[in-house]
């Protein structure tokens, strides 16, 4: 459903602008894809926008909370395939025994859509407009999201040995210069350059990346200090810590995105700070995986790059930032010993214009605000457990769940509308994903 016009009315309006400014029976006016006016609906601009605008170019919203549509800062969306394939195991073990010879034997093009498809429909449904994925046949998430109406920054993903997608690193290079040439420009897909880790690309590698990102003015991605196991193959390779290899490939500077950042000293997180290198912390994995819990509450008092991300349904079940933003700031605070630590507002600014301003976004999105795209999203506080509220930050972290939300608005067009997904066919998604999974269960086995 897409309108060059649309008025949308009597909402309540968390605006996640610089001033936190919650807008009671408000209105939001959309001209194309961008805002262009936003008040109250005893505005006397309001009053002359209902004059002038049909029934049809207007939304009551009343009820419903709109707020920017969350970002996730990091996802693998076709492992969507593979949501607990591999439960209960540490790091290494998950990777190397069971999920990477899975992507060895069915990560192929079909199964890619297949998963990215569900991945997809799972992230508009509870609330996220836009996310940053590593993976492989990188072309076929940015064509599902291109025809869905997603926003998504595509990296293929770049390795020392071969991927299902690539041979070499040389044609993951070339894959990626493809998906440059082909959406350059483009409204809702953008590229990256996508570096695994540190343990998985060798010096050598993760400098040519990084000069590649930089003759083609391109974001990086990089997993970074997600274990100690990490740290300790780093060390005994190299004798540097994690943080301090990719200094030496020149990762450390403005456009690299890095996720986990789990186990760096305060030292290297301050070196990550100067650098305005974004951290993406992934809260629900980390703690399922038993890698660790990064310092939230340091990161956060000391860069404004800081995101959530859901990292794959393969290390984590699902995809649903409300459930980060709950796990990131109960677990902080049992950390910390402090009940004040990672507050429900901060946690909700880092999941949206956070996680914008991680992705190099936040001059477009990640808040309501005049001349900012129409990435909102329309939560339904008519429900038992949603009554009553007396603070709209403390019931989106603490009481909303995904199934809340009712409308995903992307670009200025409804993607969900009373929580279907407007241009994808859930059920065939599902049959054709449970049929797939009749294949991979044998593998659950051992």
């Amino acid at each position: 459903m897409k309108t060059n016009r649309l008025l949308i009315r009597n909402a309540t309006i968390l605006t996640v602008n610089k001033y936190d400014e919650i807008i009671e029976s408000g209105f939001i006016f959309i001209e194309e894809n961008i805002i262009s006016e936003i008040g109250k609906v005893s505005d006397p601009t309001f009053a002359l926008l209902n004059s002038k605008l049909s029934i049809e170019e207007q939304f009551d919203a009343n009820g419903m909370v709109v707020m920017p549509g969350l970002i996730n800062g990091h996802t693998h969306a076709a492992m969507t395939i593979f949501r607990g394939l591999a439960d209960d195991l540490p790091l290494k073990s998950w990777l190397e025994d069971h999920i990477w010879p899975a992507e060895s034997a069915f990560i192929n093009p079909e199964n890619v859509e297949i998963g990215t498809r569900i991945a997809v429909a799972e992230m508009l449904l509870s609330g996220i407009v836009s996310f940053a994925n590593m993976y492989f046949f990188e072309e076929i998430t940015a064509k599902i999201c291109k025809e869905i109406g997603m926003r998504v920054m595509v990296g293929e993903a770049l390795l020392d040995f071969p991927t299902p997608s690539c041979p070499t690193p040389s044609d993951t290079f070339h894959r990626t210069k493809s998906l440059l040439a082909k959406y350059k420009n483009d409204p809702l897909v953008r590229t990256s350059v996508a570096l695994h880790s540190p343990y998985a690309c060798s010096l050598d590698l993760l400098s040519q990346g990084n000069s590649f990102a930089i003759e083609h003015k391109l974001p990086v991605q990089i997993h970074l200090s997600e274990t100690l196991d990490e740290e300790n193959l780093i060390r005994e390779r190299y004798n540097l810590s994690a943080t301090e290899l990719i200094e030496k490939a020149g990762l450390l500077r403005t456009g690299v995105i890095a996720s986990h950042v789990v186990h760096p000293k305060k030292e290297e997180l301050e070196k990550l700070f100067s650098a305005n290198v974004a951290v993406v912390h992934n809260p629900r994995s980390n703690l399922k995986l038993a890698s660790g819990f990064a310092q939230t509450d340091f990161i956060a008092e000391n860069s404004n790059l800081l995101a959530l991300g859901t990292d794959s349904t393969a290390s984590n079940n699902t995809l649903d930032l409300f459930q980060e933003m709950h796990a990131s700031a109960l677990v902080s605070k049992l950390i910390s010993c402090n009940p004040t630590s990672m507050s429900a507002r901060k946690l909700l600014r880092i999941a949206t214009i956070g996680g914008a301003s991680a992705l190099g976004l936040s001059q477009y999105t990640g808040s309501i605000e005049k001349e900012k795209w129409a990435d909102l999203i329309f939560i339904d506080f008519k429900a038992p457990h949603l009554t009553p509220c007396y603070d709209l930050y403390s019931h989106l972290v603490y009481a909303v769940n995904s199934a809340d939300v009712k409308h995903v608005m992307i670009n200025g067009s409804f993607v969900v509308a009373n929580r279907e997904v407007l241009r994808l066919d859930q059920k065939d998604c599902i049959d054709k994903a449970n049929q797939l999974s009749k294949h991979l269960a044998h593998l659950a086995q051992h």
